[in-house]
């Protein structure tokens, strides 16, 4: 989906390219060094990331340090 951004002194809002429908509308801020996000934004944006942006996930054994005493002569 293809969104046109519109941005006012009051607002900030989405519509989609083609039917015109309104896709988000949210309060526009000025704070300086800020990002919001929505949090329903940000759970599908984090879904849609998916592995890409953690990576696989991976098991790794854990071992007492004793062991490596044992094998490390000291």
């Amino acid at each position: 989906m293809r969104v046109e951004v519109r941005a006012s002194q009051g607002e900030i809002v989405a519509v989609e390219l083609g039917t015109g429908a309104l896709v988000a509308s949210h309060r526009r801020s000025f704070a300086k060094h800020l990002t919001f996000t929505d949090p329903a934004h940000q759970i599908l944006l984090d879904r849609l990331r998916g592995e890409r942006r953690r990576g696989p996930r991976v098991e790794v054994e854990t071992r007492p340090l004793a062991r490596y005493d044992e094998l490390i002569p000291a």
